[in-house]
């Protein structure tokens, strides 16, 4: 399980970036991906999986801190 923060969110479209706490890496995360909610805000503290997706790695199984 991985610890991170919301860069950005577009509830709109359900889709936007985590940055991992250690690394400061970056993942896709979609509304799919987020468990017991449907979006996120900017700077949301999240525990996140990494996966591999069609255009690189993303972030699933989401859950706010």
């Amino acid at each position: 399980m991985n610890n991170g923060s919301v860069l950005w969110f577009n509830r709109t479209k359900g889709y936007g970036f985590i940055k991992e706490k250690d690394t400061e890496e970056h993942f896709f995360v979609h509304h799919r991906d987020i468990k017991d909610f449907k979006f996120l805000k900017k700077d949301d503290e999240v525990f996140f999986d990494i996966a591999n997706g069609e255009k690189g790695k993303k972030a699933i199984n989401v859950r706010k801190n």
